[in-house]
């Protein structure tokens, strides 16, 4: 039985800290006594039956302590230099924010490591995810994943999340960047950056498209330099920025050019 103590205002029953935290062990000793399929069935019930399970920022504080991420799984990613490299990750965690992961372990439940050597999943960005997957585990408040100041880093965190279909998690990126593209002079090598750390797929990359047009848009209304206007075509035509050309979008171009940059891309991040 808990121990409780008495409130003497209402006489109703309330636990204490010591008796919260034997539940809690108790829970964590249940949780780590299951199966790992069981562990993940688990799991699996709460995004399905919690409202917005979805994402973990809807989750409680107690439903996310319950991700227990001292139950762990390696995943296994490619360092700069092109070496496998291992990172522990909280394996509950990752599973109720991961999709693609979640189809992966469903069918290897009992794996202790996982292969991700995809090249758009990068060392730096799967310690940042795991150290962040584990930190919300633990804290009262959710806070979301910290986003790199870098350019470069920040679309390789956004990068690695959408490969892991947690594109969810890094929205901020693209608020950032499209929020602040008009702020700053755009130098000709950050064409090839974006070009190089934007989705692939078929979905047009939000990022992808607000620079095209923004390039485009200095260009075609000479706002930017006659030198500066040569080396930004110079590095659309070539082989590394052809698809920020296939982005490029007149209309909007034009409308930018009547009503502002904001009046076109000042969107919720939910349409974006």
């Amino acid at each position: 039985m808990s121990t409780a103590s008495r409130n003497t205002n209402t006489n109703r029953p309330v636990k204490g800290k010591s008796s919260q935290r034997r539940n809690a062990a108790k829970t964590s000793n249940f949780v780590d006594s299951l199966s790992p399929a069981g562990q993940i069935n688990r799991v699996l019930g709460d995004l399905e039956n919690l409202n917005g399970g979805y994402h973990l920022r809807n989750w409680s504080a107690s439903a996310r302590k319950e991700l227990y991420p001292h139950i762990t799984i390696k995943v296994e990613v490619l360092d700069p230099n092109g070496k496998e490299v291992e990172v522990s990750v909280p394996k509950l965690a990752f599973f109720a924010a991961s999709p693609a992961f979640r189809r992966h372990i469903s069918d290897y439940a009992e794996a202790k490591l996982i292969g991700c050597n995809h090249k758009d999943v990068t060392l730096e960005s799967m310690r940042a995810i795991s150290k962040w997957l584990r930190k919300i585990c633990t804290d009262k408040e959710y806070t979301d994943l910290p986003i790199p100041n870098n350019l470069q880093k920040g679309l390789e965190l956004h990068l690695t999340a959408r490969t892991l279909g947690m594109a969810q998690y890094t929205q901020q990126v693209i608020e950032r960047y499209i929020g602040g593209l008009v702020c700053r002079p755009v130098e000709v090598n950050e064409l090839v950056t974006v070009a190089e750390l934007t989705c692939k797929d078929a979905v047009i990359d939000p990022i992808l498209e607000a620079l095209a047009n923004h390039v485009a848009y200095l260009c075609r209304y000479h706002l930017v330099s006659k030198e500066q206007e040569d080396q930004y075509v110079a590095m659309l035509t070539g082989e590394k920025c052809g698809k920020l050309v296939k982005v490029m979008d007149d209309k909007k171009i034009r409308a930018v050019a009547e009503n502002g940059w904001e009046a076109v891309y000042r969107r919720p991040l939910a349409e974006i």
